[in-house]
């Protein structure tokens, strides 16, 4: 059986109307946009499902500590190493072609939590042939 991961603030696919939200709910909604609680959440998600480690909240507790202290120290801290984002290209890259359609670009930008921010015309984006490199420094500099 499948399980589907997304965002609770992900939007809605477009035509589509987004329910209305109780005063309480936008709130909450708003909270976790401005702290970017759901960006963190889905890095830590990533993260374990691409280690696998054997002990996951000690993983993820790990993570936040590694996170909280790079802050403290004033540096910027990335989930993804240009390796992880390598792999995330290739998963994208079924085929093997060495590139990645803009919509393909843009679902690998929504996996790491970068859809915000996403570069909305990457190179290579008027030909629909986006290559690694492109997505990798673009995904990279987005996470840090």
């Amino acid at each position: 059986m499948a399980t589907r991961i997304s965002s609770p603030a992900a939007a809605p696919p477009p035509g589509h109307l987004a329910p209305a939200l109780s005063p309480q709910a936008a709130e909450a909604n708003a909270y976790l946009q401005k702290n970017k609680v759901s960006h963190l959440i889905q890095q830590l998600l990533c993260a374990t499902l691409y280690e696998r480690p054997d002990d996951p909240r000690e993983f993820m507790a790990r993570k936040l500590e590694e996170i909280r202290n790079a802050r403290a120290r004033g540096h910027s801290y990335s989930q993804f190493t240009r390796e992880n984002l390598s792999a995330l290209f290739r998963i994208f890259d079924v085929v093997g072609r060495g590139s990645i359609s803009k919509a393909q670009y843009d679902a690998g930008m929504a996996v790491i939590g970068a859809t915000e921010k996403a570069n909305p015309r990457p190179s290579g984006v008027e030909q629909d042939i986006i290559r690694c490199e492109t997505f990798v420094e673009e995904a990279y500099v987005l996470n840090v």
